[in-house]
């Protein structure tokens, strides 16, 4: 397994804390440990900026995790901020769409060599095809997420944000080597092309509240 570009290793500490504090703290006791951190939308909402500075001032590079969707200038400038932040992974919502997608990189790629990561978010791990169904979104999740993930990849994103507990995706996406696969799942190919671009986009996240 390699390393992201900018970070020590792979394992990335997801900071699942309501205040800045906690997470601080132990941001701190990980150090040495992990390859970076993550701080995700609650933590961002209750404390802010001040929280991800102070964050980022522990010398780990941070994944920010807010999942962005919104129309293509509000994106754009979230994705700017983000960069000032010094955030050195971000996600994006896909389903934002074509134009969103390429409002954020055109916005992070200003910030040239420094500019955030920015990996697209396919289909949240919470929903099923029921879900998608009452939304007009026909077929399971796996098909969505490859639709997704190919937008993406078309847009320039650098990665595809999976989470362990979409095991049958990633199951798939790591096997995708095996030529007695379907044409479907041939498309996952290119899910799998953007992650080796950012060198290792299916982030591996250590979850320690201990």
């Amino acid at each position: 397994m390699r390393a992201l570009p900018g970070f020590a290793n792979p394992i990335l500490v997801a900071l699942d804390r309501p205040d800045r504090e906690s997470a601080l703290l132990l941001a701190r006791r990980l150090s040495g440990t992990v390859g970076g951190l993550k701080a995700g939308l609650e933590l961002f909402v209750a404390e802010g900026p001040p929280a991800i500075r102070a964050l980022v001032s522990t010398g780990l590079p941070l994944f920010l995790d807010l999942k962005l969707h919104d129309i293509p200038n509000t994106v754009a400038g979230a994705v700017r901020a983000a960069a000032g932040l010094k955030a050195a992974l971000l996600t994006v919502h896909a389903a934002g769409g074509r134009a969103m997608l390429d409002a954020a990189v055109a916005a992070a790629a200003a910030f040239g060599p420094h500019r955030p990561r920015l990996l697209a978010v396919t289909v949240l791990t919470s929903l099923d095809a029921a879900d998608l169904a009452a939304t007009g979104v026909r077929g399971a999740p796996l098909e969505q997420a490859v639709r997704l993930a190919r937008l993406a990849g078309e847009a320039g994103l650098d990665g595809v944000e999976l989470h362990a507990a979409n095991g049958y995706l990633f199951t798939q996406l790591k096997q995708f080597n095996n030529r007695q696969r379907t044409d479907e799942n041939q498309v996952m190919h290119v899910v799998v092309e953007k992650m080796t671009e950012l060198e290792m986009a299916a982030v591996a996240e250590y979850l320690s509240g201990k």
